[in-house]
């Protein structure tokens, strides 16, 4: 993993923004608890010119019926819960989970709430209202971590092209583009996470083309592997679509 701090964006009004907006610095994005220490840091930098201050509190994180379920827990525990940041300071908050059903042989998910409590001053109520908020991804690892993923394509409705996950591994997998290893369109990235024991759907732009079916692929990773895994995506439907990437 690079030792490089990540910037994460914060959402002004519905749009993302670039860093003089949000500049927030963040550093891991993605959280690894081991069950023998299920205790990480991380590394929170304020590079704007103010003050701010942030609360920090944790969910877990299950998906139901394909759809992301987050639900309060107070064995996840973040030290401090809230941290007040001069201009260029940083800081490490230490994330923990107290209790844990260990008797599971999947990873347990977990998302960290990164929310912007800081008050508002006079330029933010004569202009916009900047209030940053981060769902970082949090994953207690049992004994074996090894996400299956199996893939199944299918063109919606509305002309998009929606890929289903079941993953009956023990661990979660992160698909970050899906493809088309014939046509020209290249690749679409998406950032979507199949959990582990959990089915769910992610669909994406795409255009009819009347021509012969095609096959698709998608690029999974975890936080547990280098690199990019290609996995094939089984089509459910003769209709065929042509991704819409670059």
């Amino acid at each position: 993993m690079s030792t490089s701090r990540i910037l994460a964006l914060a959402t002004c009004l519905g749009f993302l923004v670039s860093a003089p907006c949000s500049a927030l610095e963040l550093y891991p994005t993605t959280l690894k608890l081991d069950q023998d220490k299920p205790v990480t840091t991380l590394r929170v930098r304020n590079t704007r010119a103010t003050p701010v201050s942030y609360e920090f509190s944790g969910y877990r994180w299950t998906q139901e019926d394909g759809k992301d379920v987050h639900t309060p827990d107070r064995n996840f525990i973040a030290t401090p819960p809230i941290l007040t940041l001069k201009p260029g300071a940083e800081a490490i908050v230490r994330i923990g989970i107290i209790s844990d059903d260990d008797r599971d042989p999947n990873e347990h998910a977990y998302r960290l709430l990164v929310n912007d409590i800081s008050p508002r001053g006079p330029a933010d109520r004569n202009g916009l209202n900047v209030r940053l908020q981060i769902l970082l991804p949090v994953f207690l690892a049992q004994a074996i971590a090894k996400p299956e993923v199996s893939l199944t394509g299918r063109t919606a409705s509305n002309g998009r092209l929606c890929i289903t996950g079941n993953n009956i591994g023990t661990a979660h997998a992160k698909m970050i583009w899906i493809g088309n290893d014939k046509a020209k369109a290249g690749k679409i990235p998406t950032h979507h996470y199949f959990l582990a024991g959990s089915q769910s759907e992610v669909c994406v732009d795409a255009q009819p083309q009347a021509q012969a079916k095609l096959a698709f692929s998608a690029g999974l990773t975890s936080a547990y592997q280098h690199g990019v895994k290609v996995h094939d995506v089984q089509t459910t439907q003769n209709s065929v679509v042509a991704l819409s990437g670059d």
